[in-house]
């Protein structure tokens, strides 16, 4: 069975077009980083979040599509800049799943202090 990505009613696979597009967009940026890869990433991750998935989705589909772009790269050089650059790419698919996050925390977090330094004792 084939790894499947999602939850709710709509599931995604390796076979699914949801998975082979960010393999195409995480095997562009590999090959050429750039603003339009992020940009592809970052909505990447959006539809993802739409959809009703989670981070550990997101996580697993990003795995399963890296090792599928490695499997073309011959150097053990080049395949550790290719992991070392997808962590970026990773990076920006899941911005999305933050800013939602800062939204439910974001008024929790702001309250407390920064460091133990920044409290006054009375």
């Amino acid at each position: 069975m084939a790894p499947q990505y999602g939850y709710g009613d709509e599931f995604e696979s390796q076979a699914s077009p949801a998975f082979q597009s960010y393999v195409d967009a995480l095997r562009d940026y590999l090959d050429a980083p750039g603003a339009h890869s992020m940009h592809r990433a970052r909505e990447l991750g959006a539809d993802a979040l739409r959809a009703g998935w989670h981070v550990p989705d997101v996580l697993a589909l990003h795995q399963d599509a890296l090792t599928l772009c490695l499997g073309r790269v011959a150097s053990a050089e080049t395949r550790r800049k290719s992991i070392l650059r997808a962590s970026s790419f990773l990076e920006e698919a899941l911005g999305p799943f933050e800013m939602v996050g800062d939204r439910f925390h974001g008024p929790l977090f702001a309250t407390r202090p920064s460091s133990p330094s920044s409290t006054r004792a009375g």
